[in-house]
């Protein structure tokens, strides 16, 4: 498998009725602990030959996925058509027990380490 992985900008809902906060992906040198693409439901792949998400992660699991493609293929290709909407809930990731600073000190240690 050859070739950069599509990513695309979206939108956030709290209702599913009203949008708000449109997401343009970028990308930066500090991927793999800063997430300038955003969710992962935007990025698009073909299921092969693709590597796994790091399961030692929570917090920093999608932008240092992000990186581990990056390592693969380079660059995305960017598509700034709004094409996913990504509902904000209380349960996910950022609202829950790893939003503490604790873990997240604990794994961007881990990614620093993993990629330096």
């Amino acid at each position: 498998v050859t070739g950069n992985k599509p990513v695309c900008s979206y939108i956030h809902t709290k209702d599913r009725v009203n949008f708000e906060r449109r997401q343009d992906p970028s990308f930066n040198k500090n991927i793999h602990f800063d997430n300038s693409i955003g969710t992962h439901s935007c990025l698009a792949v073909r299921n092969e030959a693709l590597p796994y998400f790091d399961e030692n992660l929570i917090w920093f699991m999608d932008c240092e996925y992000y990186r581990q493609l990056y390592n693969l293929w380079g660059l995305p290709v960017f598509l700034y058509d709004l094409t996913v909407v990504q509902f904000l809930w209380g349960g996910q990731v950022s609202n829950t027990l790893a939003a503490g600073e604790k873990l997240r000190k604990k794994e961007l240690e881990y990614v620093l380490s993993k990629h330096s």
